[in-house]
């Protein structure tokens, strides 16, 4: 539950004055990083992992409504909170919508219908982060979530083009080799 992890982090105290940078990198407990990530974002935008089937559509315009009533399909990123560089300025400002989306989001049977139940929580972010007005830098390079259907051509130099490894797909094989 990162909202809420996130929303601990800012109401208990004493847990920010370890925190040393004004930039948090969220990550996920399945990435690798592979080399050094710089800063990618600035203080008034965040840098976020491009994800492709984050993209929103008119289809699930009443429910983002529900959340963000002025706001539709074309203000949203196709962005989760991980990974993702951001100020903590930034996060503080984002997180309360971050959670009660997230919330309201899981809670919704027709939410279910038009977004996956599983990244619920990334749309959650991505709605919450339009509807405060907070557009993140969109970095393609940020990660790489390879699996064995994944072509030679999209594994190639991956540890040098991407800073972090998602595994968060299987490399299952046949025993004659075949990827499944």
């Amino acid at each position: 539950n990162r909202p809420n992890s996130v929303k601990q982090l800012f109401e208990t105290a004493g847990l920010l004055d370890h925190i040393t940078s004004d930039f948090m990198l969220i990550l996920e407990t399945d990435h690798v990083i592979m080399r050094p990530i710089p800063n990618l974002a600035t203080e008034s935008t965040p840098a976020a992992f491009v994800f492709g089937y984050m993209h929103a559509h008119s289809g699930q315009n009443a429910i983002i409504k529900k959340y963000w009533p002025e706001g539709d399909a074309s203000g949203l990123q196709p962005v989760g909170p991980s990974p993702v560089i951001v100020h903590v300025d930034t996060l503080r400002k984002l997180t309360p919508r971050w959670l009660e989306f997230s919330l309201g989001l899981r809670s919704n049977g027709d939410a279910e219908r038009v977004m996956q139940g599983w990244v619920q929580e990334m749309w959650g972010y991505s709605i919450a982060a339009a509807s405060v007005g907070v557009k993140h830098r969109l970095v393609e390079e940020f990660q790489v979530e390879p699996g064995a259907l994944s072509t030679a051509d999209q594994l190639k130099d991956f540890g040098k083009r991407h800073y972090i490894f998602h595994y968060t797909y299987q490399f299952e094989y046949m025993l004659d080799g075949t990827p499944c």
